[in-house]
């Protein structure tokens, strides 16, 4: 009897647990894992999921920029990196690596568009598209 009391008290308290996840949350995990598979178009569609939860996270926004990225929507690509850079604004300094990931993107997008970027940096995209200034991208 005892056995099955506390089977049934975890059993509670792990459900309220899992309960307290977001919707948006859900869609971030989701999406997480399969950008990481490189599923780009099944993660975007999470991602897309999870921001109508939560239309100003940074995460979602710039998961959903970079897989927007790999699928060469550029356009697209350039104005949500855009965003995550607004929103991250204030807090530079935690966002750090993804900022620099997302302005890469978003030059990476300005020249894939034809828009005119400094030379300096077209230079190392015409060279090698996976070249992140100083770190080649492993795949």
């Amino acid at each position: 009897m005892k056995v099955i009391t506390i089977m049934m008290v975890v059993t509670y308290i792990l459900g309220q647990y899992l309960s307290c996840a977001t919707p948006a949350r859900n869609a971030y995990v989701k999406g997480l894992e399969l950008k990481q598979a490189r599923k780009y178009a099944d993660a975007l569609e999470f991602f897309e999921k999870g921001l109508k939860y939560e239309p100003d996270s940074p995460l979602l926004n710039f998961y959903k920029g970079e897989c927007l990225a790999q699928l060469s929507r550029w356009q697209e690509a350039k104005d949500i990196l855009t965003r995550f850079l607004e929103l991250t604004e204030n807090d530079k300094e935690n966002w750090r690596e993804e900022r620099w990931i997302a302005e890469f993107y978003i030059k990476k997008a300005r020249q894939m568009l034809g828009e005119e970027v400094k030379s300096e940096d077209t230079k190392r995209f015409d060279e090698d598209e996976d070249y992140m200034g100083g770190i080649n991208i492993v795949r």
